[in-house]
Order: structure tokens, then sequence, then C-alpha cells
């Protein structure tokens, strides 16, 4: 990782120890984690995010100082799916699929499921290219089984 002079970044540096213990306990079958993030390149890139990730949430609200309120508040910062890839091959697992929510969601027929228009509101929420779709990803992992058997 390459982080120019002045420009800030995010390193959670239990991820990748959460990540490998959580593949070890995982016999067969898939390991499915859903959050904020990119790879490497693109977390970490000068241009896309020289201020990096760090947020604040308070009160419903986002924005605000993050040394302000220790304990009263809510810090995220996305994630390294890089780091998580490498840390569940180290353990076994098969990166399957980084995608994102949207992409994810509307192949898995997830409108199929709605019982009228305001469920499709609600849906769309999650898949709106525009939030949610586009800004949350998909990582599925494997452990003893093929990619081929994966249903959507």
């Amino acid at each position: 990782m390459d982080i120019r002079n002045g420009q800030k970044g995010e390193i959670a540096l239990d991820a990748e120890r959460l990540h490998r213990r959580l593949a070890r306990s995982l016999s067969r079958g898939w390991m499915v984690t859903v959050d904020y993030g990119h790879p490497a390149r693109i977390l970490y890139h000068p241009f896309a995010r020289p201020h990096g990730t760090l947020s604040v949430h308070s009160g419903g609200r986002r924005g605000g100082d993050p040394l302000r309120n220790p304990g009263g508040q809510d810090l995220t910062a996305h994630v390294n799916w890089d780091a998580l890839m490498r840390a569940g091959d180290a353990e076994g697992l098969h990166t399957d699929r980084l995608a994102r929510q949207g992409l994810f969601l509307t192949e898995a027929g997830i409108f199929d499921f709605s019982a009228g228009d305001a469920e499709k509101w609600r849906i769309y929420r999650l898949v709106d290219p525009g939030g949610m779709g586009e800004e949350l990803s998909v990582l599925i992992q494997s452990k003893g089984v093929t990619s081929a058997s994966v249903t959507l």
C-alpha cells in the first residue's frame, strides 16, 4: 500500500486475524461478508480518497470529530477487501466473488420476494446504484464446495 504525504487511510489491525479465525471455524460451506469497502488499489488511491474513509455517526447523523465523544458515537471505516481475501486464502477459503450489493441482490432475484409496490421500493433502496447498492459490497468465499454449486 502506498500512501502519499498528507493522505489519510485507515487500517483495521485485527480484521485479518478475525477473518482468519472465522475461516478456520468453517469446515465446509460459504462465508459471506457484507460491508462498505474496496480493493486496496481503490481504497488507498490518492485521488479517490485523499482523506480516507473514517466516518462518525451519532444520533442518526453522519459527521463530526471522531475524538470528541469517545464511546458516545460510532466510528466506521471502509474494509480493505484484498486483506480479507488474503486472510481467507491463508485459511483454505476460495474467493468465489466480490460484487457490489446491488448487482449481487438483483442477480439473486431479490425483487421476486416482494409482495407489492411498497415492498419493492424498500428493496430498491438496497440495490439503488446511487446509494447502498453501489456503496456496499458482498464477498463470497467457500471451503469444501465447488463454486459451481453456488445457487443464488
